[in-house]
């Protein structure tokens, strides 16, 4: 967790703010929650090729000219391929929370159908085939499994 005057700033996966955690990922991904008292302002870092999105658990802030309030998205666009960009969230009178997520695109195939997401329409009848057998795994045996 990072504190500046009027913001702490805590970083669950990727870095940010000068913090980095210790989550590990299979994709580049940023997840950061942002506390501020009135008026506060933060920046975080950010890299600039990732497509993401704000949202705005309390209060209010400004992002950019774009003003968001409790309930409200703020979809963040992928600048270039490399280098950092810099966000500059600033709280209104009320103060704020919110959360940003972050990631680097991957551009890999989703095939959706029902509640099952997969990479073809093949993966997707075969997930369906192991739901109906019941060999579906479930959450509980998720846990144990290796990665």
């Amino acid at each position: 967790m990072h504190h500046e005057k009027g913001a702490e700033i805590r970083v669950y996966s990727g870095s940010s703010a000068g913090l980095q955690s210790g989550t590990r990922n299979h994709v580049p991904v940023t997840m950061v929650e942002i506390n501020l008292d009135p008026h506060a302002s933060a920046e975080l870092d950010i890299a600039a090729s990732y497509n993401g999105f704000a949202f705005v658990i309390d209060g209010s802030v400004r992002i950019g000219d774009t003003e968001l309030n409790t309930g409200q998205v703020g979809w963040l666009d992928r600048l270039t391929d490399s280098g950092t960009s810099v966000l500059r969230v600033l709280a209104s009178e009320s103060g704020a929370r919110l959360v940003l997520y972050a990631g680097q695109p991957q551009g890999d195939l989703i095939v959706s159908y029902g509640p099952f997401i997969g990479d073809s329409k093949q993966d997707i009848a075969r997930l369906f085939t192991e739901y109906q057998s019941g060999r579906f795994p479930r959450l509980s045996e998720l846990k144990n499994q290796q990665v």
